[in-house]
């Protein structure tokens, strides 16, 4: 298999990941889409990989908050 398409399951791999390239969060584990440092990481990059983001994170008011002081324009995700 090809290291692009392999689960990114170590938190320090996945945060230098993200904050390279955003849409990484899609290739890192459940666990560390679940885990808001990582989320908001990608999120900044851009406000587009909210959908990434586990659903728990997706529906968390606590996430949501720090998502939309990071980014304005994440509140467009919180209500879709």
């Amino acid at each position: 298999a090809s290291s692009r398409t392999e689960i990114i399951r170590d938190k320090t791999a996945a945060l230098l990941a993200v904050r390279k390239c955003g849409s990484e969060l899609k290739r890192v584990s459940k666990d560390l889409q679940n885990d808001s440092e990582v989320a908001l990481a990608a999120l900044k990059q851009d406000v587009d990989n909210f959908w990434y983001a586990s659903p728990n994170l997706q529906t968390n008011s606590d996430f949501l908050l720090a998502a939309v002081k990071q980014n304005g324009h994440a509140i467009r995700c919180a209500f879709q």
